[in-house]
């Protein structure tokens, strides 16, 4: 295989090789409505679709938290394209719409996720990204238009029951 050759992958590739178990950088549900959708809309059919992921691959699913995701910054610079590419990343998807609120919902459908679904050796929650600022995906206090510092996503974690 070349390198930027197009590579067909599947869930199936995982069977070949031995794992523990499966998490990945967002594992946000394919959109319906195209490669934009509300935070909101993604959050309503998460739970499902990592359900899903659980017919796919035999071992422990781990879903990560997801701040918000848009890395269509990384799309085509020359042309601006930000189209969904099948199998490239990164030009989809992209959430807008996120909130602080919505963020500490995914947190606790994440836990909830974790507390019925792995084993509890191997229960960890994830957050991505904690510094991915150009991908909208950046848990760091904001500094608002008017100097002030907005903390509000990193007290969803600090929420979260233990």
């Amino acid at each position: 295989m070349l390198p930027g050759e197009n590579v067909k992958f599947s869930h199936d590739h995982f069977k070949e090789v031995d794992y523990d178990a499966v998490t990945g950088y967002a594992m946000l549900p394919n959109f319906v409505n195209g490669i934009v959708e509300t935070y909101q809309n993604a959050l309503s059919p998460i739970q499902q679709y990592w359900e899903s992921l659980l017919e796919k691959f035999p071992k422990t699913v781990i879903p990560p938290a997801v701040v918000g995701w848009d890395a269509s910054p990384r799309g085509n610079k020359k042309t601006g394209e930000t189209e969904a590419v099948p199998n490239r990343y990164p030009f989809r998807p992209i959430l807008t719409c996120n909130t602080a609120n919505l963020f500490g919902e995914m947190l606790r459908q994440v836990q909830q996720f974790i507390e019925k679904k792995v084993p509890e050796p191997e229960r960890l929650l994830i957050i991505t990204a904690w510094n991915e600022i150009t991908e909208s995906a950046a848990l760091l206090p904001k500094v608002l238009s008017n100097g002030d510092v907005d903390f509000s996503y990193l007290k969803k974690v600090k929420e979260l029951k233990r």
